[in-house]
C-alpha cells in the first residue's frame, strides 16, 4: 500500500471512532434524563400522532379547606360571671319591755260608783230643798264621771316589765357563679363563649372544622 492510502485508512478509524463515543454518550444522556424525570414528567402523545413531548411535573395535590383548618383555639381571657341572691332567714331576741297589768274593771264601774257616792255627799251639803236634791244629783253624776277618769288613769300607770320574744326577717347577701365568659383566638379572630368551668388562659380549646367541639 503506498503511504496515502493508509493515512485515509486511520483518519477513518479515528472519525468512527469519535463518532461511536459521541453517539453512545448522547443516548446514556437521554436514559439518564428519563430517569431523573420519573413521576415528575409524562410524555404526551400529539392527536396529529406528532413528536412526544415532555409535559410539565405533576403537582401536589391540593388540601382541603377542613384539612388546612387550625385544631385548636387559644384562650386569651376568662371572665367569671356572678349572680347575686337574696336569702331570707328570721332572727329572734328576748326584750324587757313595759306594759300596762291586765285590767279587771275595764269599764271602770268602781271609779265612777265611788265618785258618784263622794259627789252626791258633796252636793247634798248644798242648799236646802229640791235646791239640795238637785245639787245632791248633780254632785253624783259629776262624781261618777271623775271617779271613772280617776281610775282610768290609774289603771293607765299600773304597769310591769316582762321579756317577751321578738323576731324580725332579715336578707343576706350572697354571690354564685355561675358560668365563665371565655375569650378565644382562631387565627386572627376573637371570639368569645358562655362556658360553665373556667379553662383557663392560655389553654387549648379543641376545633372541629374550625369551631369549638
Amino acid at each position: 500500500m503506498n503511504k496515502s492510502l493508509m493515512t485515509g485508512i486511520g483518519i477513518g478509524v479515528v472519525v468512527a471512532a469519535a463518532a461511536g463515543a459521541v453517539a453512545s454518550f448522547s443516548t446514556k444522556g437521554e436514559s439518564t434524563r428519563a430517569a431523573d424525570l420519573g413521576a415528575d414528567t409524562t410524555l404526551e402523545q400529539p392527536a396529529d400522532g406528532g413528536a412526544v413531548t415532555e409535559a410539565s411535573a405533576i403537582r401536589p395535590p391540593a388540601r382541603s379547606a377542613a384539612a388546612s383548618a387550625p385544631e385548636f383555639a387559644r384562650v386569651v381571657a376568662s371572665t367569671p360571671v356572678v349572680q347575686t341572691q337574696k336569702v331570707a332567714r328570721e332572727v329572734c331576741r328576748d326584750v324587757q319591755v313595759e306594759r300596762q297589768k291586765p285590767v279587771r274593771d275595764e269599764k271602770r264601774v268602781a271609779g265612777a260608783a265611788l265618785g258618784a257616792v263622794v259627789g252626791g255627799v258633796l252636793g247634798n251639803q248644798v242648799g236646802d230643798g229640791d235646791g239640795q236634791k238637785l245639787a245632791t244629783a248633780a254632785g253624783a253624776i259629776a262624781g261618777g264621771i271623775a271617779g271613772s277618769k280617776i281610775q282610768k288613769r290609774v289603771q293607765q300607770g299600773n304597769t310591769e316589765t316582762v321579756t317577751e320574744r321578738q323576731c324580725e326577717t332579715v336578707y343576706d347577701t350572697r354571690e354564685r357563679t355561675v358560668g365563665y365568659d371565655v375569650r378565644y383566638r382562631v387565627g386572627d379572630s376573637v371570639q368569645t363563649v358562655r362556658m360553665t368551668n373556667d379553662p383557663g388562659v392560655g389553654a387549648q380549646l379543641p376545633l372541629r372544622n374550625g369551631k369549638l367541639s
